[in-house]
Formats: structure tokens, sequence, C-alpha cells
């Protein structure tokens, strides 16, 4: 177990910095980590990452971006500028994270993000199960795959240009939309849940807006076509398709 408060490792001259603790896990709060001048890899293949009250840093955010191959490594020899956060359970609370180019959680079990910035060209989550509550994305491209449940609350992502949520079971509640981004969002069955925006308890296999989840300030359900379970009174903004294999 790798664990500590109050930890600052910052300015690095490093191309990519990796902290790898394989069996025990990555524990601390109250860290600054920043790598201006190349990537941040947090990495436990059986243990928890979990950081709290802490700054990650990966790049300078704007910064011209290594060409990547179809796997996401650099063609050419260099900085990444990439936050990569990879455990068999990943936790961040209240957590400024930045990365020049991509921001990428994945774990096999759960990713739990609470009260955090992520800001990133690219931000990918992959894991079996996904709560996101009071987190700012501030990205062009969000990709949030689990293979369980996908719970999103109180998150604005009507600035974000291409968004694809995708699990067995996609829970929104208070999120915002922009009927300008791409917006993809998956379930079992490819389906809007019953009842959209009532406080309805969710529904398994089905993407579900609890309450307050809209599109340019109006209900979401309404830029669902009726074929998808929406009312289809707007222009269609929002696409459903099914996750199941």
């Amino acid at each position: 177990m790798v664990s500590g408060s109050g930890i600052a490792i910052d300015n690095l001259n490093s191309v990519n910095l990796s902290l790898d603790s394989y069996f025990g896990g990555i524990n601390a709060s109250n860290v600054i980590i920043e790598n201006p001048s190349g990537g941040v890899r947090l990495f436990s293949e059986f243990g928890e990452i979990a950081f709290s009250d802490s700054i990650l840093t990966a790049g300078i955010f704007g910064s011209p971006i290594l060409p990547e191959d179809s796997s996401g490594v650099a063609i050419a020899d260099g900085p990444v500028n990439e936050l990569e956060l990879r455990g068999q359970r990943v936790k961040v609370v209240n957590g400024i994270l930045t990365a020049a180019n991509r921001a990428r959680f994945r774990s096999e079990s759960q990713i739990v993000v609470d009260s955090t910035s992520i800001k990133a060209n690219f931000i990918e989550f992959s894991a079996a199960d996904i709560e996101s509550a009071l987190v700012s994305y501030q990205t062009g491209e969000l990709n949030l795959r689990a293979s369980n449940d996908l719970r999103l609350n109180s998150s604005d992502l009507s600035a974000v240009t291409a968004i694809n949520l995708g699990a067995r079971t996609l829970i929104l509640s208070d999120v915002q939309f922009s009927s300008s981004s791409n917006i993809l969002l998956g379930s079992a069955n490819g389906l809007l849940a019953p009842n959209a925006n009532t406080g309805a308890s969710a529904a398994s296999g089905f993407v579900n807006f609890i309450n307050a989840v809209t599109v340019d300030n109006n209900p979401a359900q309404d830029y669902v076509s009726v074929a998808q379970g929406g009312t289809g009174l707007q222009s269609t903004a929002i696409n459903l398709y099914s996750t199941s294999p």
C-alpha cells in the first residue's frame, strides 16, 4: 500500500511519471502531483486508487498533442500528456484533475468520483459500475462506459461537444445537455424508461431520466424519438443505442 497526506510532487521534468502499487493500492489525501512536462499514471492491479482533496496534473492544458495510434500510444517520442488512474477500484473526492490530452480512469469493479473538476481534451471512464456526482467535466469529448450501472448526478454537460454514456442501466439525475452536442446514451435495450423526469425509480436495462434531465432547459425526453421511448416533441438531439452484444 502506498499512502500519504500532504504530499507535493510538482514541477517535474519527466516524460511520463508512473506510480505503481501492484497489490496494495494507492490511498492519499491532500496531495499535489504535477508533471507539466508529460503524463501521470497511477496503477494498481489488485488494490484501490483513492485520492481526496488532491490536485493531479499531467501536461499543460492547451499544449501541442502528439499524434497517437488507434490504441492511444504516442507515435512520436515524447510526453503523452495523459492522466491515467487504473485500479481494482478508483475513487476521487474533492479533486482537481487536469490533463493536456486525455484523462482516463479504468477499473475492473467501480469508479466513484464526487465533487471533482476534470479538465482534458478527452475524458474516458471504464468500469463495471460508475458513480459520478457533482463533477465538472470540462472536455470536448466525454466517454463513460459501465458494464453494469452508470449513475450520473448533478453535472452540466451543455458545453461538451461529444457525449457517449453507456451501461447496462443508465441513471441520470440533474444533468443538463445542449441540442448542439452529439449525444449518445446506451442501455441494454436502448430505450428510455417510462415516466421520465418524474422521480420514478430506475428501471433495469433502460436509460433513466430520474429528474431534472434537460436539453436546452427543456425536458430531455422531448428530444428522444417516440420509437426510443421519448415524446418526440422536439427535433431529436439524443440518440439511444443498445449496449447488449
